[in-house]
């Protein structure tokens, strides 16, 4: 669920301080099923570098932010490769939608089932709409951050407490120790 009028107030804040910001939707499920949200995320990461010179900004120095499901895209973007076939569509243009870093605030980091709460579990499961079976095993391992930690290349910034009962602390210290034996600049 959400909206990015939800964001309006830090959007506003970044830019009144010399930040280009842009506040993204994607579609929700469980009307839209994944790689939808994916594919949305990467074609506006694409718009936005490719109109940032134009609006005085560096596209190169972009830094993705999300809560939750967004920090979840946001990670993802992260590890996606360029022309990796998560979210790839005849639209997206420019494949290079790497972000420069990422701020991760209570990030989902699995669509493993068992990895976070029941909650979290049934979220993800509407997400998907689909039975396991080898194919899919695969697609939602390349859909979870936590199982491609080698394919990170820039600097994460998670935030997380021991209080959050959905996404166990102990999930992400794991994340971040694999994160850290992969060389990837993480706290």
């Amino acid at each position: 669920n959400g909206d990015k009028s939800q964001w309006q107030e830090v959007a506003e804040y970044f830019c009144h301080n010399g930040f280009l910001t842009a506040s993204i939707n994607y579609r929700l499920a469980p009307k839209w099923n994944l790689p939808a949200q994916i594919e949305d995320l990467r074609l506006a990461i694409a718009f936005v570098k490719k109109n940032a010179g134009a609006w005085g900004h560096p596209p190169h120095k972009l830094i993705l932010c999300g809560i939750t499901t967004g920090a979840h895209l946001a990670l993802l973007m992260a590890a996606i490769q360029p022309n990796e076939y998560l979210g790839k569509s005849y639209e997206l243009l420019d494949e290079k939608t790497h972000p420069k870093a990422v701020i991760a605030f209570f990030p989902i980091i699995s669509l493993i089932k068992g990895t976070h709460s029941p909650k979290i579990d049934q979220l993800v499961k509407s997400l998907l709409n689909f039975n396991s079976d080898k194919e899919q095993e695969s697609f939602i391992k390349d859909c979870s951050p936590s199982e491609r930690p080698e394919d990170f290349n820039c600097p994460l910034l998670i935030i997380h407490n021991e209080k959050n009962k959905e996404i166990p602390f102990e999930s992400i210290r794991k994340f971040q120790q694999e994160l850290i034996s992969c060389q990837v600049p993480v706290k």
